[in-house]
């Protein structure tokens, strides 16, 4: 008769889950069980290897005596290697060592990349422009990104269009400047933040004086009618919609003839200008005898476009 010996006290080890991932400078967690066999009741060191640069574990318990669970921590640091690494994870109890496997995936932290489009604007004094800030979420950035601006000068403000975005997306800047805004290029600084992050993007601001205009004196601010041809009754008003002054052709009194003010000038080159003007009439009698009118000539073809039609509305 042949007795066999009883299978000698051992125990396993094993961890899950059998992956984690992790952001630089975060930490995460894996449970390792020990399971005794045969009336295992020994203590059971831990211990582990392979984890990348910058990064360690640390097990709570760090011992298991018999069979039981500990946890596993492991703690990258921001300078931490990304990519997957292999972890061996061991057990040990005197002459006894078991081991098992798990991975650790190391990634960048979540963040958000900031530009803006178009690289330059152009303004003139009194006039605004707008750029496309453009927020671009990484590793499953998901923030709140507040923007500001700095680098505009005197006579310059900008305003957000939403004034922030979450995770992806856009938001119009406009930039609005004062008839005495600070003229030339500026850098125009556009950050945005979210939390402890911060990133920035630069564009170029280019503000210029307006040109002349074509007319002289077209708001009447000198007071008299320089630069215009009068005929008729013609006088500087005080009623007025800007500024000081207005032009009155005609008189508040009744009078037989026609009244006139015209003035001649050269349009800029180019395309795309704009002749505007104000008017207020007061008429007392019926179109047919009391009336306003304006036309614009061209000299250069001898046309003639009626840009007021006869009108005795008030």
């Amino acid at each position: 008769m042949v007795l066999a010996a009883p299978p000698a006290p051992d125990f396993t080890i094993s961890a899950s889950p059998s992956s984690r991932t992790e952001a630089q400078g975060s930490s995460t967690s894996y449970t390792v069980t020990v399971t005794a066999l045969n009336g295992f009741s020994g203590t059971v060191n831990l211990g582990a290897a392979g984890f990348g640069g910058d990064a360690s574990g640390t097990f709570s318990p760090s011992s298991v005596a018999g069979g039981g669970t500990s946890t596993l921590t492991v703690t990258t640091l921001g300078t931490a290697a990304t990519g997957s690494f292999p972890i061996t994870i061991a057990g040990t109890s005197g002459s006894l060592t078991h081991s098992t496997s798990t991975t650790l995936v190391v990634t960048p932290p979540p963040d958000f990349t900031i530009s803006a489009s178009p690289a330059t604007q152009t303004v003139t004094q009194g006039n605004s422009t707008t750029y496309t800030v453009t927020i671009t979420g990484q590793n499953g950035f998901a923030g709140s990104v507040s923007l500001a601006t700095t680098g505009l000068d005197v006579g310059a403000s900008g305003a957000f269009s939403p004034a922030s975005v979450n995770g992806n997306g856009t938001s119009t800047l406009t930039v609005t400047t004062t008839n005495l805004a600070a003229t030339g290029p500026f850098t125009v600084v556009i950050t945005g933040t979210s939390g402890s992050l911060s990133h920035s993007a630069s564009v170029a601001l280019v503000v210029n004086i307006p040109p002349p205009s074509a007319i002289v004196n077209g708001g009447f601010e000198t007071g008299d009618l320089t630069g215009w041809t009068t005929s008729g009754t013609t006088s500087i008003s005080t009623t007025h919609r800007t500024g000081s002054y207005s032009a009155q052709v005609g008189s508040s009194s009744p009078f037989n003839g026609d009244s006139a003010a015209s003035q001649t000038f050269s349009a800029p080159a180019g395309t795309g200008h704009t002749l505007s003007f104000w008017y207020r009439v007061v008429c007392t009698d019926t179109v047919t005898y009391d009336w306003a009118t304006a036309t614009l000539k061209d000299n250069t073809t001898n046309t003639t476009t009626t840009v007021l039609a006869r009108t005795c509305t008030n």
